[in-house]
């Protein structure tokens, strides 16, 4: 599990396949070693830190095959001061606690199903949502959510809101998740230019949150990491002050992720600071095949 402000060095064997090609996604059979850094900042002008922060992992030896899935989340409260706050908490709370059942619950069952982040964030939105309807004064409390599950070298992330998950190396950065909110449409329409969208003052409203309706749509991204292969996950506090080359450099050139998680923090609160600021960075440092 990784404590904050530490780097993580853990080593995995799963599975999805038998194969060690170099090209597949690999869940057994594949030892790996990851580095990381977890960080949160209450920033320059709120009062409160409403953002949340979780990384988990679970270690099992079923079946003959040793498991070690890692969970990493970032979620950003909405609505009054307290019940943002409780919302974000509720999400990584109930999310880590369903996705831990899942996992122990599989009866020796591989590959992983990917729909598993879609349900249980899903159940993380009923439980939030049922909360805010107890009280009037919860009505329209919510949160954002990224999720990253990494087992092997396959990476599953489930996402609502404009909370972020990035991948990159040395060549590239590339943004996986698509922000929910009106800006970020307008954006993809072709309606507005990237300096209008960050000028914008409507760039604040999303129209996907955790808890704010019964139901909840979670986008669901597959991917394979590579070795080098850095994921980035953060809220709209950091994100917003930084242009993806600026993160890319800042990142892929760091020996140190704690240092950077720390200067990444600095320079958003020197660059305004508007909002709460959290981050979560891990690369996968070595894959061993077995």
């Amino acid at each position: 599990m990784i404590s904050p402000d530490s780097t993580i060095e853990k080593q995995e064997e799963s599975k999805i396949t038998e194969g060690n090609d170099e090209n597949t996604v690999v869940e057994k059979k594949a030892y790996i070693r990851i580095r990381g850094s977890m960080r949160t900042d209450v920033g320059k002008v709120r009062e409160i830190n409403q953002d949340s922060m979780l990384t988990m992992q679970l270690t099992m030896n079923e079946c003959s095959q040793f498991t070690q899935p890692l969970l990493f989340i970032v979620a950003d409260g909405m609505g009054g001061v307290a019940d943002g706050e409780v919302a974000s908490s509720m999400a990584i709370r109930n999310l880590a606690t369903k996705i831990s059942l899942e996992l122990l619950d599989r009866n020796c069952s591989f590959p992983l199903d990917s729909a598993i982040l879609s349900r249980t964030i899903e159940y993380a939105n009923n439980e939030i949502y049922t909360y805010s309807q107890q009280e009037p004064s919860r009505k329209g409390m919510g949160s954002t959510i990224t999720a990253a599950l990494l087992i092997g070298n396959r990476l599953i992330i489930g996402h609502v809101g404009d909370t972020r998950a990035y991948i990159m190396n040395n060549k590239e950065i590339r943004q996986i998740t698509e922000d929910h909110s009106l800006i970020g449409r307008l954006l993809k329409m072709g309606q507005l230019t990237p300096e209008e969208a960050k000028n914008s003052p409507q760039k604040n409203l999303i129209y996907r949150a955790l808890g704010t309706n019964p139901q909840v749509e979670v986008d669901i991204y597959e991917e394979k990491l590579e070795q080098g292969d850095i994921v980035l996950v953060c809220c709209d506090g950091l994100w917003d002050y930084f242009s993806n080359e600026e993160l890319h450099k800042l990142v892929s050139r760091s020996k140190d992720f704690d240092k950077t998680s720390a200067k990444l923090i600095d320079l958003a609160n020197e660059r305004g600071g508007k909002d709460n600021i959290t981050v979560i960075i891990f690369q996968l440092v070595s894959i061993e095949y077995n």
